[in-house]
């Protein structure tokens, strides 16, 4: 399985989970990168929900998710 397609995509959930590692990192989460990832199943389920389903809300309920998520005890040790 090792495509060129394959490793763009590769590439570029590389590249997202970096930054969201990093938003995680800033907002103060213990383990930045299992936020980081959780992050990344939202922006990505986000994408998928509103490409094949055409779903104009699927980035705004990613973005709450996210809040929770980045506000919640368990993601923040400053709380």
């Amino acid at each position: 399985h090792n495509s060129p397609a394959r490793a763009i995509a590769t590439r570029h959930l590389d590249r997202h989970l970096d930054l969201l590692t990093g938003i995680a990192h800033r907002a103060g989460a213990p383990d930045a990168v299992h936020v980081g990832k959780q992050l990344l199943a939202l922006v990505e389920g986000a994408t998928v929900l509103a490409d094949h389903h055409g779903d104009t809300d699927a980035a705004s309920v990613a973005k709450e998710a996210a809040l929770i998520l980045l506000r919640s005890p368990q993601s923040n040790h400053n709380e």
